[in-house]
């Protein structure tokens, strides 16, 4: 799996480095990063589209934050967005079998990070593991899936 995952991202960092000068290169290097994901990849049955509950713990602080997810499919790709109080980010993901990887920042692009999901087999919640560029300690988070009618924070 981290090998699947490492091969994935060196892919996406190879085709942002390229940058939009390279409107062959990067196609090609997608398309072979999705190819290589695709081989081993585990088939997930559930659909993580739809707003979360999220609840996670921030490195060296105490004490839970709580607010809500939102995460929608666009193509190859899923647009996710978080609000947590006053605080908003938004990031693109990609999902490889069970695995729900987001690259995000905040709405200032102050500063990015990653976050990676262990997604149900039913897709109605994920826990995972995030970070920011340049931390030593890594934060975690559940998301758990809003029922149809049911009512936010």
């Amino acid at each position: 799996m981290k090998n699947k995952i490492t091969t994935l991202l060196a892919a996406i960092a190879l085709t942002i480095s390229l940058g939009a000068g390279s409107a062959v290169a990067a196609p090609k290097a997608a398309a072979a990063a999705k190819a290589e994901a695709g081989k081993n990849a585990k088939e997930f049955k559930g659909n993580i589209v739809g707003t979360y509950t999220v609840t996670g713990n921030t490195p060296g602080q105490n004490g839970q934050y709580t607010g809500k997810v939102v995460i929608k499919k666009t193509d190859d790709t899923y647009q996710v967005s978080w609000t947590l109080g006053e605080e908003s980010n938004f990031g693109t993901g990609l999902l490889n079998g069970d695995t729900f990887a987001v690259a995000y920042t905040n709405s200032k692009g102050s500063f990015f990070g990653l976050v990676l999901y262990k997604v149900s087999p039913d897709g109605r919640t994920m826990e995972g593991m995030w970070t920011m560029a340049g931390a030593n300690l890594f934060g975690t988070e559940k998301l758990v899936k809003e029922l149809p009618g049911a009512t936010g924070l």
